[in-house]
Formats: C-alpha cells, structure tokens, sequence
C-alpha cells in the first residue's frame, strides 16, 4: 500500500494525521507473518522536516502463535509503537529507508515493524510451565507422575563418578 506524502513535501515541518487499515491478505505471500489473525491498523502522524519524512504512530494486530514451552497455539494482540525516517536515497542514510517520488510503500514499514518486534521465545503465558521432558504431559494442564531424579543415560557415567567419588 502507498501513501502519499505530497502535502507533507509541500509544507515542511507540518504534522499529517494518518488512519488506515491494511488487511490480511496484503501480507498472504508473506511466509514470515502466515500467523496474522486481523487486519493492521496504523494511525499516527508524518512530516517533513526538508531532508527527512518522520514516520510516528501506533500499529495494532492479532496474531496466532506457538507457545515456545508447551506448544500450545494462541492468540496474542499486538501494539508497537512505529517511528521510522523515510529518505529519497537510502544508499546515504543506513537507518532510514527510501521513498521514490511523492509516495512511501507502507506495507514493508509495517512487515519490518512486525517482525522486529516478534519477540525470540514467545509464550502463551509469563508462568507456561511447558512439558515435562520425560512424558510430554503439558504441565499447565496438570502434573505427571515423572521422577525429578531420572538421569539421562548421556550422563550416567558421570552421575556414578559423582556418587563415587561422594562414598570416598
């Protein structure tokens, strides 16, 4: 999706209000974001201060995940801040990303800004107690009747070593 930003050019340092909705399927060839539940909305506000179009707001969503712990899939919302500078050649400025003529393609502001903010280990919950390792029974679910004092056999040989060298 692009917007246009010519009344930006025109008067420099004037703050443009913005509000649209960009809907799932703009992001369907996407493998990176095949989790999106809703449609995404931006709102904020943009200007041009002569060199640089400033671009800050708010981004809302749903996504679908995968709990890294217990597996589980579920919905979380999400809302990130946005702030990114747009310049006409990129090539000068690494941290800000390039516009042609009088218009900024939003979709990839809005794909980069989801997947930064895609956290490493996503959690269904702060306390996901995950699975047991021996049985798989999700724990959240209730308990198992695992022992806590199985060894894994890789770690036999030094469990003995260690009650050996104890009994010394």
């Amino acid at each position: 999706m692009k917007v246009s930003i010519d009344a930006a050019i025109a008067h420099p340092g004037e703050r443009i209000a913005y509000a649209f909705t960009l809907p799932q399927k703009e992001f369907a060839d996407d493998p990176e974001l095949q989790g999106l539940l809703a449609p995404v909305e931006i709102r904020g506000e943009y200007w041009y201060d002569g060199e640089r179009l400033h671009w800050e707001g708010e981004l809302t969503t749903r996504m679908q995940g995968v709990c890294t712990r217990c597996l589980d899939e579920f919905e979380r919302e999400i809302r990130v801040p946005v702030y990114e500078r747009f310049v006409r050649e990129p090539e000068k400025d690494a941290d800000a990303l390039g516009y042609d003529g009088l218009t900024v393609d939003v979709r990839s502001l809005v794909r980069d800004t989801l997947l930064i903010e895609e956290p490493v280990q996503v959690l269904c919950r702060e306390d996901c107690q995950g699975l047991c390792p021996h049985c798989g029974t999700n724990l959240n679910e209730g308990s198992c009747d695992c022992s806590d004092t199985e060894i894994d056999p890789r770690w036999a040989a030094l469990a003995a070593w260690k009650q050996s060298s104890r009994n010394e």
